[in-house]
């Protein structure tokens, strides 16, 4: 599977970037029970994702083969790194893929 590529200047702003977070912050404490303010935010990184599985294939999932641009961002909460890769929107996934690196 082909890798995310950084995105380049045209990137999402800081406020979509702002809003993701916070989108990823919500779902992972609705997913794991923490208070949202006890998430640590541990990187942020906007990228071009190859298609619209945001980097996160399910293989009984078609999806569109478009440059997808958003973000690939890492949180940690109760001592666990989650990574989440949302789109410049309002969809945000958990990736469990640990093999997709943004490049």
């Amino acid at each position: 599977m082909p890798e995310p590529t950084a995105a380049p200047d045209s990137a999402p702003s800081a406020s979509t970037n702002i809003a993701q977070v916070e989108l990823a912050k919500q779902e992972l404490a609705t997913l794991s029970g923490v208070d949202a303010t006890a998430i640590t935010v541990t990187s942020v990184a906007p990228v071009e994702w190859n298609d619209s599985s945001l980097g996160c294939p399910d293989p009984a999932t078609s999806y569109m083969q478009v440059i997808t641009p958003g973000y690939q961002i890492a949180l940690e909460a109760d001592g666990k790194t989650y990574d989440y890769h949302t789109d410049s929107k309002d969809r945000v996934v958990l990736c469990e893929n640990k093999g997709v690196e943004v490049k």
